[in-house]
Order: C-alpha cells, then structure tokens, then sequence
C-alpha cells in the first residue's frame, strides 16, 4: 500500500470516536454484517483501496475506500467468527428498492444499511448520517459505537485531513 494510503488509514484510525465497524457483504445468494471490534491501520489497509480522482482539482482529493474490498471483510469476519447473514441477496436488492421509494434522500446502500441494522436493533434511525465521525459512530448499540461501511464508503480523504 502506498505511503498516502497508510497516512489516510492511521489518520482515519486516529480521528474516528470507534475502531469497530460493520461491513456490508454481499454475496451471490446471501447478504451478511461482518462486525469487526477493534480494527487497526492494517485492517483499514487491508479492506480498502486508495480512489484518486481523474479530475485535476477534485475537491475530496484522494480517499480511501472499502468498496471493492467485500471478499478480505468476509474472509476476516470468518475468521473472528463475527459474520452475520442478515438476508437473502434478492431479499436485500427487493427492499433497498422500496427504500429508495420510501425515502427519496437516501439513495445509497450506506444509508439502507444503517437503516436495516437499526431495525435489527430496535434502534431509531433518523435518515443519512452526517454526524461527525470523530464524536460517534453512525449507530450505538448496546453502549457500543460503530462505523457502519457498505461499497462505497469512504475511511478517510485528503480534504478532511485539511479541514480537521
């Protein structure tokens, strides 16, 4: 991994309020919630790839990404047995649709995923989150926070290390 990628790991690893996260893994016929306690800079290099932009002056600048990294999330959940099934891959692609219906702010996987793991855990879940991942995870559950990752999710970018 490049020397951008890991300042964008141990940076993200440093400012985030939690190192437990659950990944979003979809697979040919079964959806799971991989939940990962403590997780290092190692494996925040190990389930991401670093995205630069095409454009000259991208905003966000490069970021480091979980997406495309779903088979090393499984793999790992696997092997610290905390890799739950949480429905079937055409269960999973049939709701996310009527959710994008039922709320037209949220278009992406991320949010339907905080969204499917807050009913799970009978929790109140108030739309996107755009709290501030350095104060608390996106959900609490039973005192614990965590980061909640699907395709797409970004760990760190260039302009946050700017702005924080």
């Amino acid at each position: 991994m490049s020397t951008l990628a890991h300042t964008l790991a141990t940076f993200a690893h440093t400012h985030t309020a939690t190192h437990n996260y659950a990944f979003l893994v979809k697979q040919s016929h079964a959806v799971y919630a991989v939940w990962l306690e403590n997780v290092t800079v190692e494996d925040i290099e190990t389930l991401s790839y670093l995205d630069v932009p095409a454009k000259k002056h991208a905003t966000r600048g490069a970021t480091l990404r979980y997406k495309g990294r779903q088979g090393v999330a499984y793999k790992l959940g696997l092997q610290r047995h905390c890799a739950q099934c949480i429905g079937t891959r055409a269960s999973w692609d049939a709701d996310f649709k009527a959710f994008k219906a039922a709320y037209p702010k949220c278009k992406n996987e991320g949010d339907f995923f905080e969204y499917v793991i807050a009913r799970m855990n009978n929790l109140f879940w108030d739309g996107h989150n755009s709290d501030d991942g350095r104060v608390k995870g996106d959900l609490i559950i039973n005192g614990v926070h965590w980061q909640l990752k699907a395709n797409g999710g970004n760990f760190a970018n260039e302009s946050q290390m700017r702005r924080w």
